[in-house]
């Protein structure tokens, strides 16, 4: 990818003033909301969504609309009327969805990889009991604003269904769409002589496209037009990137539907931890946000903020995407060479590295990234009103890093900026934060801040486990809006280990059962739950055991009989059988970058 043309000087209002019909979310017109992005977990992002359906590939100076025309009309789903939105079974699969008479015009735009090639699908339902007509259209727009298209052009190519002839669309000599078959109609416009909805919308479209030139304006723009019978879907792609070899570009065959690659992202989101959970709303919020971190870290090269970087480290570490996140610290030594760091820069790159190393021990990459931790320090060191608070947790566990490595000496220089003993957050204000982050989610799940899903996985972790302080702390700020209702979490990583927990309620009283498996390094870990019970503490690695009555929080009716007096744990705990570990969830994945033998590396 990575063609855009260079961005033309006409501006949105003359292009409204022209009669040119803009997506909503590119004239302005709607409410700020990023796009969802949709690709490959091999590849990384491909293209985005915005919240109406228009599809706008990565790099590229243009996207590809949607209008139906149904009986009544034609409708133009990015320009007008209402949508509605989401994901497929919370995968990167993104559905929009309009109100047509008989039922629904469904769009669903996906990533897949077929064969050597990565392509973005575009489906169209017609979930509705009469024929439609749909019209793709390449638009001269961006999710940033009005892009550049110099040329669009039509021609068959292999492939197809039967007797039908596929065909390519190219935008700027550059394969950009791929048709199973000829459209049944065609327009094409430019900056001369206007834009082509009024054309479509009027019946004016003809049976042959002669191709749309705009050298000038950089303004081309087509649309193509398939008739869709009721109760059927319509199929295209989108390619991306050159073709291998620099072959011609091909009908792809057989293309998996939605639901067959939400499953596939379902296997993949299946190696974090499980949840159980009594808010749907939340639930659904970290399964798809699981699924947006493992696209995020797809591909070979990640672009962006090392701040936000570092986020999506310490969110696929939380959620047990160790290897995902192993790769990208690796690539910390030629972000940061030449990189001139902030203070808090500096300081989310250190705890990137030192969080890793907690939660899943490799001082292979610990140790091979010294220089670069050397290089931090030195920025903090040099600045630290800048690089707050946060940064002497970061050091604190640099500390403990050093002496896992053995490098006593250096230990000591940092263990003087104060212990891991407190907790970096507030406690506290968990419940408050998940629930504006919940609150300020779109409905597939996006932010307007770039590191929006990382910071929600955080915090949904900061509610159900706090491992910042000497003590393992579980559900930290209470049960809150869960009083009363089961809470599970099973195999999550942490800087003790992999940790499990069931909290069962009994009255007022809630059973906490737990199983540790440590690090290999630790010997005693106190596991505590001062939510629930602040004078509760063990060391044990499994056990169960009744804690102490916990008032209802205000406003919140009981929704519970209270246990009768002198019931013991025995009688009120569920077995253990609730939680079953995954076998060898200490061990790190093979071959991580690094090795711990290494000679040569020092910090000092």
């Amino acid at each position: 990818m990575g063609r855009r043309a260079r961005r033309p000087t006409v501006s949105l209002p003359e292009l409204a003033a022209a009669g040119w019909v803009l997506p909503v979310t590119v004239a302005g017109s709607a409410p700020p909301r990023a796009p969802t992005a949709v690709g490959t977990i091999g590849s990384g992002p491909l293209a985005a969504v915005d919240g109406r359906g228009l599809v706008s590939p990565a790099g590229e100076g243009w996207s590809l609309d949607w209008w139906v025309g149904a009986d009544d009309r034609w409708h133009r789903p990015t320009a007008e009327g209402a949508v509605r939105q989401r994901l497929i079974d919370a995968a990167p699969v993104v559905e929009s969805v309009v109100r047509i008479p008989g039922g629904e015009a469904r769009h669903r735009a996906y990533g897949v990889r077929v064969g050597d090639d990565d392509v973005v699908v575009v489906e169209v339902e017609n979930a509705s009991s009469v024929p439609f007509a749909l019209a793709l259209a390449i638009r001269p727009f961006t999710a940033a604003g009005v892009g550049a298209v110099r040329s669009i052009s039509l021609e068959a190519i292999g492939g197809g269904r039967g007797r039908d002839v596929a065909q390519v669309v190219t935008v700027d000599g550059h394969p950009a769409l791929l048709l199973p078959r000829a459209p049944a109609r065609a327009a094409a416009g430019s900056s001369a002589v206007g834009d082509i909805a009024a054309e479509v919308g009027e019946g004016r479209a003809g049976t042959a496209f002669p191709g749309a030139h705009d050298e000038v304006g950089q303004l081309a723009t087509a649309a193509f037009l398939f008739p869709v019978p009721h109760r059927t879907t319509f199929r295209v792609a989108l390619p991306v990137g050159p073709a291998p070899g620099g072959r011609a570009p091909a009908w792809p065959g057989a293309l998996p539907d939605a639901a067959r690659v939400a499953s596939g992202w379902a296997r993949q989101a299946g190696r974090a931890p499980r949840l159980e959970i009594p808010d749907a709303r939340v639930l659904e919020g970290v399964e798809a946000t699981r699924r947006a971190l493992l696209l995020a870290a797809g591909g070979e090269s990640i672009s962006g903020d090392l701040a936000a970087i570092a986020a999506l480290v310490v969110a696929l570490d939380g959620e047990g995407f160790a290897d995902e996140a192993a790769r990208l610290l690796a690539t910390w030594p030629d972000r940061l060479a030449g990189a001139r760091l902030t203070a808090a820069t500096a300081t989310a790159v250190l705890g990137a590295v030192v969080d890793h190393w907690r939660l899943t021990r490799h001082t292979g990459l610990a140790e091979s990234l010294l220089p670069e931790l050397v290089t931090a320090v030195g920025v903090i060191e040099r600045d630290p009103a800048a690089a707050g608070a946060q940064a002497s947790v970061a050091l604190a566990g640099l500390a403990q890093l050093l002496a896992a490595l053995g490098q006593a000496r250096a230990a000591r220089r940092f263990s003087g900026h104060g212990t891991r003993s407190a907790p970096s957050h507030d406690p506290r204000r968990a419940w408050e934060a998940l629930a504006g982050a919940t609150r300020s989610a779109s409905p597939t799940w996006t932010w307007t801040d770039p590191s929006g899903a990382a910071s929600f996985l955080t915090l949904v972790r900061r509610v159900l486990v706090d491992d910042d302080g000497a003590d393992l702390a579980v559900l930290p700020a209470g049960p809150g809006p869960w009083y009363g209702q089961g809470v599970e979490l099973h195999g999550a990583p942490t800087a003790a280990g992999r940790f499990s927990f069931a909290v069962r309620w009994h009255g007022d009283r809630p059973a906490l059962l737990w199983e540790l498996q440590p690090h290999a390094d630790l010997d005693v870990i106190a596991i505590t739950a001062p939510g629930l019970d602040p004078g509760w503490r063990t060391t044990d690695r499994r056990g169960d055991a009744l804690l102490a009555p916990v008032p209802a929080p205000a406003g919140l009716a009981p929704p519970y009989e209270p246990v009768p007096a002198g019931m013991g744990s025995a009688e009120a705990v569920a077995p253990r059988s609730l939680l079953p570990m995954p076998g060898g969830p200490s061990d790190p994945p093979s071959s991580p970058p690094g090795s711990a033998g290494e000679p040569g590396r020092s910090f000092s």
